[in-house]
């Protein structure tokens, strides 16, 4: 019987924006005719990418990276105990207990950040410009001037935050591991423009939702089941009212750079930073850590990259099957280059 229940498509739109599905490596396919390619021009500052390792001992700072699309990440040193915010809350006590067994990280939502690696309040973000004379002017922050060596393996970086006074700290240069073409085209910063939930049953689409933010998502759903849910009841429905509350902040930003690093920038000035690399290049599989652990794969999964018409498509979906039947759920997040 090709039936979805309704209520379910309820606990899996929680689950998932909660990132409570234990994502597999699954593919979602694509309607479009254009799968796998796309427009990108190179970033802005793709020259002045770098990342920076700390080598100071005492310092303030553990490192400092400037992404390709002038995005500045300073990891602030705080003796490597993880400092958390607001989002740490989202866990076993927001959710019914059923749920909450199925607590795990999605790529955008990091709901197990207890045992996140970094999260928010270490994290400076904000843009940066070069000027002539090569220094680094971070808005909201101050100047890094970077000096290389004779022998090219070393650095020196001159940091003078607004209003304060400077510092000379050594550091050493990240690898860019990350330099084929569709690495390329990831690594800038992207805004997600739109969330999609569907479910399809034996390669069938029976539920397609969209949205352009989570509360037009669950309006949407909650619109597509009173018109498909013969015994549809509001009650059914009301928690997901305080849905974006649980959350406790929405992505709006995805950044990936070419060391591995990629960022979470959420609703109300909230970030997460983690790594990621590909699982499967060629077929478009990449897996990201929260836990800097991707053997093990806790705190971490599978996303399926696809580049279309110029924008990003990130899908992470889980398959079942149940006497014959196979069902696929999960969730795309369509993105578009910052620029």
């Amino acid at each position: 019987m090709e039936k979805i229940s309704l209520k379910a498509m309820k606990a899996l739109l929680m689950c998932l924006v909660l990132g409570m599905v234990p994502f597999c490596l699954a593919s979602c396919g694509s309607d479009d005719d254009d799968e796998g390619t796309g427009t990108f021009n190179p970033p802005a500052f793709e020259s002045q990418a770098a990342k920076y390792e700390i080598s100071d001992d005492g310092s303030s700072y553990e490192s400092i990276e400037f992404t390709e699309s002038g995005n500045y990440i300073i990891t602030m040193n705080d003796g490597g105990q993880p400092a958390y915010a607001p989002l740490a809350s989202v866990g076993k006590e927001s959710v019914s207990g059923k749920l909450a067994e199925l607590v795990k990280s999605s790529i955008v939502v990091n709901a197990g950040s207890k045992h996140a690696t970094r999260v928010y309040s270490p994290i400076l973000y904000g843009t940066y410009t070069v000027g002539a004379d090569g220094v680094y002017n971070l808005d909201g922050f101050g100047t890094v001037k970077v000096t290389q060596d004779g022998s090219g393996n070393a650095f020196s970086l001159e940091i003078t935050p607004n209003g304060g006074s400077t510092e000379t700290i050594t550091a050493t240069k990240q690898n860019e591991n990350f330099n084929s073409s569709k690495s390329l085209m990831l690594c800038r910063t992207w805004q997600i423009s739109e969330c999609q939930l569907f479910v399809k049953l034996n390669g069938r689409k029976m539920l397609d939702i969209k949205g352009n933010s989570l509360e037009e998502l669950v309006d949407n759903l909650i619109d597509w089941a009173r018109k498909n849910d013969p015994e549809f009841s509001e009650d059914d429905y009301s928690d997901l009212d305080d849905l974006d509350d649980i959350v406790g902040g929405w992505p709006e930003q995805v950044v990936f750079t070419k060391t591995g690093t990629y960022m979470v920038y959420y609703t109300e000035d909230q970030l997460a930073v983690s790594t990621w690399r590909w699982a499967d290049e060629d077929a478009g599989v990449m897996q990201y850590s929260w836990t800097n652990d991707f053997e093990s794969g806790y705190g971490g999964g599978y996303v399926d990259i696809d580049f279309r018409g110029g924008r990003l498509y990130m899908t992470e979906s889980d398959t079942e099957v149940d006497e014959g039947y196979t069902t696929e759920s999960g969730m795309t997040y369509v993105l578009t280059e910052v620029k």
